[in-house]
């Protein structure tokens, strides 16, 4: 079973608002790179967590949105114009979220890897975005894998792992019916200018 978990906003809410802002000299290099084979996904970084025990898919969407929210990263685009690429934070995106339950399947860890292996080929249009994505597979009664391919131009191993934790945070604090502590993410703003 597949299920793509939306958060009821269309393309048209996607793109309302946006803030121009310079790349970094990392990015524009990542930029160039993309430029030169758009349909490579040699810039495309991704990770894969094991989670054990009881877990309800809405809750870690509703969890992801929240995080997705609050990091400025996972919200831009990359667009070229007349005075070279510029990046876009857009106020809204969708969260790309699929989630699959592949417990029946005869090798369930495997179907969820081969999956995952195929989307990580998959290049991100990095004028459109969003520049990530995320896939939670169900591979036993309480076992969850949960997937992240991410452009490298918006996150590197250590934002992966700041991105991790809070999800882990917000995720543990909406399943007990608590408020989420306040987020700590810096702005994209603040490094750029």
């Amino acid at each position: 079973m597949t299920a793509v978990l939306t958060d009821g906003h269309g393309p048209a809410d996607t793109a309302a608002r946006e803030v121009e802002l310079p790349l970094t000299a990392a990015q524009s290099g990542m930029w160039y790179a993309q430029a030169l084979d758009p349909l490579s996904p040699a810039q495309n970084t991704a990770e894969c967590l094991e989670i054990d025990g009881p877990l309800d898919p809405a809750v870690f969407a509703k969890a992801l949105r929240q995080v997705v929210a609050e990091s400025d990263a996972l919200r831009v685009r990359v667009e070229d114009g007349p005075d070279g690429p510029r990046q876009y934070v857009r106020s809204h995106v969708e969260l790309p979220l699929t989630v699959r339950d592949v417990r029946e399947a005869r090798d369930p860890e495997g179907q969820a890897l081969a999956w995952m292996r195929a989307d990580l080929a998959e290049p991100f249009d990095l004028a459109a975005g969003p520049l990530f994505a995320h896939a939670l597979f169900r591979v036993g009664d309480e076992r969850w894998l949960w997937y992240q391919r991410i452009h490298h131009l918006v996150m590197d191993g250590y934002g992966y792992s700041l991105l991790v934790r809070r999800t882990a945070e917000v995720h543990t604090a909406l399943a007990r019916g608590e408020r989420p502590p306040a987020c700590r993410f810096g702005r994209l703003t603040d490094l750029v200018e």
